[in-house]
């Protein structure tokens, strides 16, 4: 009777063994595919809810009347830019028809412009459809499909932070979420969605390196350079897959640093975090040296990447400089938090807390606006400064 219900050895067993018979059959089965289609089926569910919520009501009164846009003048000045670019293969960098008659930079980063040049380029000679139109309509459609898209970031944070189910409950929340609606609609032809499908990239290739560090004292002790570098050796061995990590980090980070100026809001929420960590830490006699190694790869080849660019398109004061010396401000205080490890905290903290408050009342006499951007981390509110 077992046999006939399908028991171990019975018929069912048998045409079972047979279909994934053999070596290849039990790798099928114990596959990263079979272990996870399940999941990879409800989140490409939620991303096809997120795109239908962003593009059904209103891709009629979009599309169909001649590809409007409902993102104000940044919308129109985008189409104007991808619409050089698609014409003449070049970044639209001054532009004569912006404080008319002395013409002016063009403030729009190149690569979500680029992006919507490119793809409706490739479905013009693919379709038919003359280029301009087809540009159009990626760029009317670009902001749903970035904003459907984030849902995947969204669940691979909560996914790490706190189990499975909760990935997919922030997966769906956003997709649900009114705000990220509003900024991430079809026709809304902005590059904001774009940039919080990187950041939010970003921060979890982020997450991810911290959670990969191995070890928790590589040097033995900071009073000798010997120590030091064989500790340094010993971290790079060790964590590997936590360096691979803070790179795909700084990457994600630097592609929103080539959509939009204001990536210092993402620098302050990561140094932000980083001095914390460091109290943390040192409270707790933890070695903070994994943690300042993944903040150094992290926005070090964040900088690296976007620094050509930035000296190119003329951005590289307060855009640039300042968030530059921000963040090395802060990894020097991450050496310092290192290098004193075995120093009594008590002694290490205060004296640190003295050097900064000096630092910033030095910095307010000489340059203030730059004390004031220093002390608030300023973002967009910082370009008074290039005045």
């Amino acid at each position: 009777m077992a046999q006939e219900k399908g028991g171990a050895g019975g018929p069912l067993e048998g045409r079972r063994r047979s279909l994934f018979g053999g070596g290849a059959g039990a790798a099928l089965r114990d596959s990263w595919l079979a272990k996870n289609w399940q999941t990879l089926l409800v989140l490409g569910m939620i991303v096809l809810l997120a795109f239908f919520i962003r593009s059904y009501f209103v891709y009629g009164a979009s599309v169909d009347n001649g590809n409007l846009f409902s993102g104000g003048s940044d919308s129109y000045y985008h189409q104007r830019v991808i619409d050089f670019v698609s014409s003449t293969g070049h970044h639209l960098v001054d532009d004569p028809a912006l404080n008319y008659p002395f013409g002016m930079r063009n403030p729009r980063l190149p690569l979500y412009d680029w992006s919507c040049a490119v793809t409706g380029m490739i479905g013009s000679a693919l379709t038919g459809t003359p280029v301009e139109a087809a540009t159009s309509y990626v760029l009317v459609v670009s902001a749903a499909f970035w904003g459907a898209l984030t849902v995947i970031p969204a669940y691979l944070i909560g996914r790490t932070a706190f189990g499975n189910r909760a990935g997919m409950a922030a997966a769906f929340l956003l997709a649900l979420s009114a705000g990220n609606i509003q900024r991430s609609i079809l026709s809304d032809a902005d590059h904001d969605a774009m940039v919080l499908f990187f950041a939010m990239f970003g921060f979890y290739f982020f997450l991810m390196s911290l959670r990969s560090i191995k070890g928790d004292r590589w040097v033995q002790s900071y009073r000798g350079l010997g120590s030091i570098k064989n500790g340094l050796i010993s971290y790079m061995k060790q964590n590997q897959v936590s360096l691979a990590y803070a790179g795909l980090a700084g990457a994600s980070l630097a592609a929103v640093a080539f959509i939009w100026e204001g990536f210092m809001y993402l620098l302050i929420i990561i140094l932000v975090y980083f001095l914390v960590q460091l109290f943390v830490n040192r409270f707790k006699d933890i070695d903070s040296l994994g943690v300042v190694v993944t903040v150094a790869v992290s926005l070090g080849l964040l900088f690296l990447l976007a620094g050509p660019m930035y000296f190119k398109l003329g951005l590289v004061a307060t855009w640039y400089d300042m968030p530059l010396l921000l963040t090395l401000g802060m990894l020097v205080i991450g050496i310092i938090f290192v290098a004193t490890r075995d120093y009594p905290w008590t002694l290490v903290v205060p004296t640190f807390i003295i050097l900064v408050i000096g630092a910033l009342v030095v910095l307010d006499i000489f340059a203030p606006p730059r004390e004031e951007y220093t002390r608030a981390g300023k973002g967009y509110g910082g370009a008074s400064l290039a005045g």
